[in-house]
């Protein structure tokens, strides 16, 4: 009997007078995420940042690290985080827009659960990334405005 899926979605925009070049710096500094989201105990890069790179990804309390890869990478524009877990997928797609000297940061963020787990990963990585989404964007609009 094969196990049925659940999905889940949240996403969070946040407008911001930042340019969508000092965005894409915070963006792309993989091992420095955990300064600006909050949510992460350590990140590494493995490889480039660019469609088909990866790198590993430890949340806080989490006692392994999630192996990300790379897709969609448009310079100062977006890139997707995609993740393969034991129990199902989660998807991050990380974009910027930039019109009339503003700059939206949307991050929408998807997951595939297999039945049997939905309701631990809803109670336990699901909450925390839902409450965590919105000081994650500004957090990297912060540390974006530090930059000359």
């Amino acid at each position: 009997m094969k196990n049925s899926i659940i999905s889940f979605y949240t996403s969070y925009s946040e407008k911001t007078s930042i340019n969508a070049d000092k965005l894409w710096k915070v963006w792309k500094d993989v091992n420095q995420w955990p300064i600006w989201d909050k949510g992460l105990q350590s990140t590494q890069l493995l490889t480039t940042f660019s469609s088909g790179g990866k790198f590993l990804l430890t949340p806080v309390g989490s006692p392994v690290a999630i192996e990300i890869e790379l897709r969609d990478v448009i310079e100062n524009k977006k890139f997707i985080e995609f993740a393969r877990l034991p129990f199902g997928t989660i998807e991050v797609c990380n974009e910027m827009v930039s019109e009339n000297n503003m700059t939206t940061i949307t991050h929408r963020i998807s997951a595939s659960i297999e039945e049997s787990q939905a309701e631990h990963f809803r109670e336990t990585m699901w909450k925390s990334i839902e409450e965590g989404l919105p000081s994650s964007i500004k957090g990297a609009i912060s540390l974006a405005a530090t930059f000359k």
